[in-house]
């Protein structure tokens, strides 16, 4: 009995964490490779003699400053850093005991329900610390890659269809003050027989009212077809070097959820293209999205997450 009652404590304990923790942030590696001169550290002796003895086991391993105590790890090539090793007391709470840590996605630290040290494995010894750095600082995977942009573009989808809701409603509300004032009008056959009109050879009198009503239909459209967009599965595609050329991986399918509770990360919900494979339809986006800033949504097209990240609409 007593078993039982410990087992299913551990398995609400476990379940209770999947739906409360967060994901571990990382630093994008172009921030690394350009640090700021007015925010940069010296980390202490023991986390520097660490990063010196991981950078000399693993080829192509660098570091860069995260705060006093910590040193961020990476490889250039890549999107997103591995994670940091830390020399520091790393305890709730604090015990006075400095250790050995590494914070990495690929931690799973049932000690904790929130925060870093979710993602945290410590060693009282250096060379217990080397072996879980060298264990758990891997490249990032693409579904880590994604993990880090997934709120931001459930914010932007969100944030496109406030304004274009936004600018519908603006420019009907003025017609309905401005042509029909404060009359209750049934506006559903009305409004067939504007769009009817609109589409004739009719040649208004009032030029100004032919343009608001062209602007409120369009508005319109274009607020149906925001609206679409929750209704639309997004492709992910990060774009990485291997072997000297890009190859464009990630995930067919992403829903619009600020976090993965229920991601797809079957094998046939991955993709994984050459250039000479990538779907001339993907391309086409990526390129209408490389024209914008980070963080924006194209209606009809996509979302880019970062530099060499993006979400397709599907079709």
């Amino acid at each position: 009995m007593l078993q039982q009652i410990y087992q299913h404590r551990t398995w609400v304990r476990n379940k209770v964490r999947k739906t409360t923790m967060s994901d571990l942030e990382l630093k994008l590696v172009r921030d690394l490779e350009k640090p700021n001169l007015e925010t940069a550290y010296s980390p202490n002796l023991d986390v520097q003699m660490m990063a010196d003895a991981l950078t000399k086991k693993v080829r192509g391993y660098k570091t860069a400053p995260k705060n006093l105590d910590s040193l961020w790890v990476y490889r250039p090539q890549d999107t997103y850093a591995m994670g940091w090793v830390t020399y520091a007391d790393v305890f709730e709470g604090g015990t006075g005991d400095k250790r050995h840590a590494v914070y990495s996605p690929n931690i799973q630290n049932g000690k904790y329900s929130y925060g870093d040290n979710c993602f945290m494995s410590s060693a009282l010894h250096f060379n217990k610390g080397l072996l879980n750095a060298c264990k758990y600082l891997r490249p990032p995977t693409a579904k880590q890659a994604l993990q880090q942009v997934q709120r931001d573009f459930a914010r932007g989808v969100s944030r496109s269809l406030d304004e274009v809701k936004t600018k519908a409603h603006k420019i009907t509300n003025k017609i309905d003050t401005d042509v029909f004032g404060r009359t209750r009008l049934n506006t559903a056959p009305l409004k067939r027989e504007l769009a009817n009109i609109l589409k004739s050879d009719y040649e208004f009198l009032d030029k100004e009212l032919e343009v608001q009503l062209t602007e409120a239909f369009e508005a319109v459209k274009e607020l149906h077809d925001g609206r679409d967009i929750h209704d639309k599965d997004h492709t992910f595609i990060e774009v990485v070097q291997s072997q000297g050329a890009n190859l464009y991986r990630g995930f067919k399918k992403i829903a619009q959820h600020y976090r993965l509770y229920t991601f797809d990360d079957s094998a046939e919900n991955k993709i994984a293209y050459t250039q000479e494979e990538l779907p001339e339809r993907l391309l086409g986006a990526m390129s209408v999205l490389s024209m914008v800033e980070e963080n924006q949504y194209v209606a009809g097209v996509g979302y880019r997450a970062g530099a060499n990240m993006f979400y397709i609409k599907g079709e």
